[in-house]
């Protein structure tokens, strides 16, 4: 069943861009979703206005007007809308409105930058991937890869990509084994001494060595 929805226009107080949109919500509360439009909110401040709203109560009449305002407005190739595609016209993409995605999307920064992975999630990750099983059709996309990976190569390219891999592979276990180390000195309380804590060790150590000669004098 149709849910009654309202198609809004929304105007940026300070830089005057505007975005089309459409929602069942309030749409003077409604923030709105598109990628470009939520990344300029977040870098010029939620300060909007609704500049139009009108409710529709039929899906039909909706996506013929929106489909028809998107174009008359040309509101994917035009700079002053942030909208990426036309409105209530499906998920494809002008080439305009790709550029536009691909611009938006280059300018959020990775999700993990900065970030690292606790010991936590590292161990789930792990987890999932242990029990994760391929289907048939995946595993013979991965086989078909791994055959042009190898398909074409002289001999001695397949011995070279062999050499490769295998030195890959030690390097891989070698920093695996490096982690491990790492992670059970941290639990341990050992993991690297300051040269305060270095010191105290080796003036103990040469304090214990002192007594043991001492007392293999008396037993003599």
């Amino acid at each position: 069943m149709f849910k009654p929805t309202w198609l809004y226009i929304k105007q940026h107080n300070k830089t005057g861009l505007k975005y089309f949109g459409k929602t069942v919500r309030d749409p003077d509360h409604y923030k709105g979703s598109g990628t470009r439009w939520q990344n300029h909110l977040k870098k010029h401040g939620n300060d909007v206005t609704t500049i139009w709203k009108e409710l529709f109560t039929d899906d039909t009449l909706l996506t013929e007007y929106a489909l028809k305002f998107s174009h008359d407005n040309n509101i994917v190739e035009l700079k002053e809308w942030a909208n990426l595609m036309p409105e209530g016209g499906g998920s494809g993409l002008t080439e305009v409105g790709r550029k536009k995605m691909r611009a938006a999307r280059a300018k959020q920064p990775p999700p993990m930058l900065g970030k690292k992975h606790s010991e936590e999630t590292k161990r789930k990750i792990s987890e999932k991937r242990k029990k994760q099983v391929f289907s048939e059709t995946t595993r013979k996309k991965m086989s078909e890869t791994q055959k042009e990976v190898w398909a074409g190569k002289t001999e001695s390219e397949l011995l070279e990509l062999g050499k490769k891999i295998s030195e890959s592979r030690k390097y891989r276990d070698l920093i695996d084994a490096y982690s491990k180390s790492v992670a059970t000195r941290k639990r341990n309380g050992s993991f690297w001494h300051s040269e305060e804590t270095k010191q105290k060790i080796s003036k103990a150590n040469k304090l214990r060595h002192k007594k043991r000669l001492f007392r293999m004098g008396d037993t003599q």
